[in-house]
């Protein structure tokens, strides 16, 4: 088995989880991480801007789905079909879902102009509302890329599904190191968000 640089490898078997640590760093390592990412929105909302509607029109992005993998700041490499490792020195500054449900928000508020709403700010049901499975959001080792894929579901007030896609985006990375993956990622991440906001435009 082949030690990639400066990550944690986990293997994924079919009946159990076993985790295996490089020789380069530890689960026990109380040192801070030399990076700590966070996703910045290329379409951003415009200071001063009002937005307005009624509650039969707001949107509300609801804060996506996740699977174990992604459960975790760390940020993932799948390695092989079962196989999936972490980088050691870098992670996000919160969950990749609550991340990316704020770059969804911002995304379409400024491309669409819709007034999106986050849980608990109205008191009555929106007109639609985005719910999804956030897939991927990590390196593929295989293709050297950083891929983001969504799965997107939209809701009627009624709790309808109306509309379902998959959407998905992918960088190079040069090297899979905190140094290439955060950028690359940052940009798949938008790529998708902007994806999104137009189908929901």
């Amino acid at each position: 088995m082949t030690q990639l640089p400066r990550i944690f490898r986990i293997a994924l078997p079919a009946t159990a989880s076993l985790f295996l640590l490089s020789a380069c760093g530890g689960l026990l390592s109380s040192k801070p991480p030399r990076y700590l990412f966070n996703l910045t929105p290329a379409s951003k909302v415009a200071a001063g801007r009002v937005q307005t509607g009624s509650t039969d029109t707001a949107f509300i992005v609801s804060t996506p789905s996740i699977s174990q993998k992604l459960a975790t700041t760390r940020i993932p490499v799948q390695s092989t079909t079962n196989q999936v490792a972490y980088l050691v020195d870098a992670k996000w500054v919160e969950s990749p879902a609550n991340l990316f449900q704020v770059l969804l928000s911002e995304t379409i508020t400024a491309r669409t102009g819709k007034l999106v709403l986050n849980e608990g700010e109205t008191p009555a049901r929106p007109g639609n509302r985005l719910m999804g499975d956030l897939v991927d959001f990590g390196i593929d080792e295989a293709t050297s890329s950083a891929i983001v894929t969504y799965d997107a579901v939209m809701t009627n007030a009624n709790g309808e599904v109306i509309r379902k896609q998959r959407f998905t985006a992918s960088e190079p990375v040069s090297k899979i190191t905190a140094d290439y993956a955060g950028g690359a990622l940052n940009r798949a991440a938008n790529a998708v968000a902007v994806q999104v906001a137009d189908w929901v435009g």
